[in-house]
């Protein structure tokens, strides 16, 4: 096989052998990236389960906190609807009126008195009307006492129902945010399903990819043993036409020069193309000589 052929062929496996070559390392980059964001995900998966098993955690607690408060506000209901019958039954016992009632009456009539000025009749019988209340108040004392813890029960029950509704609410929104953890982390687990699949596609075209520069390279070494052997082929021809040709123009000197020495010793004069002759033998001899030497 002619050396030129041999040449285009080396090229034509090479240049395949550089595109296979190129093809896989985008194909490794491709992987390395993929696996990169597999991992991230699968980290930032962690942090998020981390997350929202806190604020689980935290809404469990919320909620046996506001269990208690619903168990203290169902007491202390049950106190006062205690206390509001007790205050019913006295009323009905001692024939007054509700001290708060009562209070509010007194407190209308002086305000009267004060702002539209009535006659000193009317205002004797309003008075006469504050001192019997007064002392329908004074015989409800009873009544006003049990009032007092009525009123104090239902501002106890005030606070504690704004605290169970205060921890509702953060219940809520922390459920909420667990919620949207949750969403977040099954959103990862598809994405990291998708990047798993995309990984393992890549990897079945390398596996393909691979198997393919085995025979690119057994043909590229054997074009190299073949150009090898060319080249050296070529080599011993060129030593071999060297050689003869060598061999061929040392023979013509030879006899050029003999020709010359035949004219000098038959005493013949040497003609001008005879010396050009004889200068230029030793000039190609020397050359040849110098060729040799190389």
């Amino acid at each position: 096989m002619k050396i030129a052929s041999l040449n285009k062929d080396l090229h034509s496996l090479q240049n395949q052998l550089n595109s296979e070559t190129a093809t896989q390392r985008d194909l490794h980059d491709k992987r390395a990236a993929l696996s990169k964001e597999i991992r991230d995900a699968i980290n930032q998966v962690r942090k998020e389960r981390e997350a929202r098993d806190a604020l689980t955690h935290e809404v469990q607690t919320l909620k046996n906190e506001r269990a208690e408060l619903n168990k203290q506000l169902a007491t202390k209901r049950e106190a006062h609807a205690k206390i509001l019958e007790q205050k019913k039954e006295l009323i009905t016992k001692l024939k007054v009126g509700d001290p708060d009632s009562i209070i509010k009456e007194i407190r209308r009539i002086e305000y009267a008195i004060e702002t539209e000025a009535p006659s000193f009749e009317k205002e004797t019988k309003l008075m006469k009307r504050i001192n019997q209340l007064k002392k329908q108040l004074t015989s409800a004392k009873q009544i006003t006492e049990i009032s007092t813890q009525a009123r104090n029960l239902h501002t106890e029950l005030s606070a504690i129902k704004q605290k169970a509704d205060t921890i509702h609410e953060l219940i809520q929104d922390k459920a909420h945010a667990s919620q949207q953890k949750h969403h977040a982390t099954v959103q990862l687990s598809t994405k990291i399903d998708d990047l798993t699949t995309q990984e393992k596609e890549i990897t079945k075209q390398l596996a393909v990819r691979e198997k393919t520069l085995g025979p690119i390279n057994q043909q590229l070494e054997e074009k190299l043993e073949q150009f090898a052997t060319a080249s050296e082929h070529q080599r011993q021809e060129n030593v071999v036409r060297t050689a003869q040709r060598t061999a061929t123009i040392k023979q013509q000197l030879a006899q050029k020069r003999l020709a010359v020495e035949d004219k000098l010793k038959r005493g013949e004069k040497l003609t001008t193309d005879d010396l050009r002759m004889l200068q230029m033998i030793v000039e190609q001899e020397e050359e040849h000589e110098k060729g040799e030497k190389k």
